[in-house]
């Protein structure tokens, strides 16, 4: 995530579904920050997550599944609900922003683990 700077355990056990974390991270001059709670977590198949700070709710279903040796597809569901009557009304103009900064995030991510070695 761009701007990421750290987490902090608020309630349950890192990782874990119930456990919920502030992220902080900078935001042009500003630091700013989130919640995120873990709802659901199914070994290393589903993570389903809820996000929310002042402005939005975001709920994250994201599915991995193995599709060869050391290979999988991630398939992602976001569903974003903002939080006042104006943010509402430009959540359609915004959506190919989300859209692009996500895809720019698994990207990296995608990056990052195949620059690791695999461990058989």
């Amino acid at each position: 995530m761009p701007g990421y700077l750290r987490t902090t355990l608020l309630v349950g056990t890192l990782d874990s579904v119930g456990s919920k974390n502030t992220i902080f991270y900078q935001s042009g001059e500003q630091e700013t920050s989130m919640t995120q709670t873990i709802d659901s977590l199914i070994n290393e198949s589903l993570i389903v997550y809820s996000i929310d700070n002042r402005s939005m709710h975001i709920r994250s279903h994201i599915r991995f599944t193995e599709s060869a040796v050391n290979a999988c597809i991630i398939q992602i569901h976001n569903e974003v609900t903002a939080n006042n009557i104006f943010l509402k009304s430009l959540l359609t103009f915004m959506k190919p922003k989300f859209e692009s900064a996500e895809q720019a995030n698994y990207q990296n991510l995608k990056t990052l683990i195949e620059s690791k070695e695999v461990e058989e």
